[in-house]
């Protein structure tokens, strides 16, 4: 069986429709931990319902709530270990939170369960390239004042603002058209 959808351009399982694969899954998970929002705070619940937490986490990342978000996400890792959508939006928060190495850990995580997954490898590779910026930054403000090492890493960095065009692709939610016609939100 294929993992659950990752990105807009994957295939679920061709036997089984994609409300009714999700249905199951969250059937399967009935009855484990999962959380809710009360107000834009991330809070624990008793049900573990990926359809639930994948709509707290795509509303906070849309309000632009990045620890709320995370905190969902995190969360939706764990409810869903096999999906790497979470681990892809994960990715993409930390970048927006200037954490590139937690980027870096949360793209492989997708790319682990998602080898076929591109924006997750194109998302890896934007996270280290913004690694390498940050470390020649942090070395040309340590270098002494006439160090002749300062016009290579400022070349350097010039040319990785060209490489940095945009920092992230972003992913479909696999919710997106189900959560409307399948539960209430």
């Amino acid at each position: 069986m294929k993992k659950l959808c990752t990105t807009s351009n994957l295939p679920l399982p061709t036997s089984v429709s994609r409300t009714v694969f999700l249905c199951t899954v969250l059937a399967v998970l009935q009855g484990c931990a999962s959380v809710s929002a009360n107000g834009g705070k991330y809070t624990t619940s008793t049900t573990k319902d990926p359809f639930n937490i994948t709509a707290q986490a795509d509303r906070a990342y849309q309000r632009g709530d990045w620890l709320v978000a995370e905190k969902y996400y995190e969360e939706l890792t764990r409810a869903v270990p096999q999906d790497a959508y979470g681990w892809t939006r994960l990715g993409n928060i930390r970048l927006r939170q200037n954490n590139f190495a937690g980027a870096v850990h949360a793209y492989r995580g997708a790319i682990e369960r998602s080898p076929e997954a591109p924006r997750a490898h194109y998302n890896l590779a934007t996270a280290h390239l913004l690694l390498a910026r940050e470390a020649l930054e942090n070395a040309r403000q340590h270098l002494p004042k006439n160090d002749g090492g300062a016009r290579i890493i400022n070349d350097k960095l010039s040319h990785f603002d060209s490489l940095i065009y945009e920092p992230f692709i972003e992913v479909t939610s696999p919710n997106d058209g189900l959560i409307g016609q399948t539960r209430s939100q």
